[in-house]
């Protein structure tokens, strides 16, 4: 994976391009208790590893769960509702 990112980091900087590390992060698949989880990084910055991320609408996990993709959604449901509660449920004109 680093030999990965270090191709593509060289790649989009022959090009003009830079990888902005900041917004990049990384999700390592859930792997026996005793294992080290890697380090990786681009152009000497660490990569941030986090637990999970939302991708295209939807909350991705390392043990590819989905009860947090499902509470993100009825979280933004209830919201939803909510905003439209006073002017078109209980509208009464």
């Amino acid at each position: 994976m680093q030999r990965a990112l270090d191709t593509m980091s060289f790649i989009y900087s022959s090009l003009g391009l830079a990888i902005n590390t900041p917004k990049t992060e990384v999700m390592i698949q859930e792997r026996c208790p005793s294992s080290v989880n890697p380090v990786f990084s681009i152009n000497g910055t660490p990569l941030q590893t986090v637990q999970q991320f939302c991708y295209l609408g939807s909350m991705l996990t390392p043990a590819c769960h989905i009860d947090h993709d499902i509470e993100a959604r009825i979280n933004l449901v209830s919201a939803a509702f909510g905003r439209l509660r006073s002017c078109v449920f209980e509208n009464r004109t």
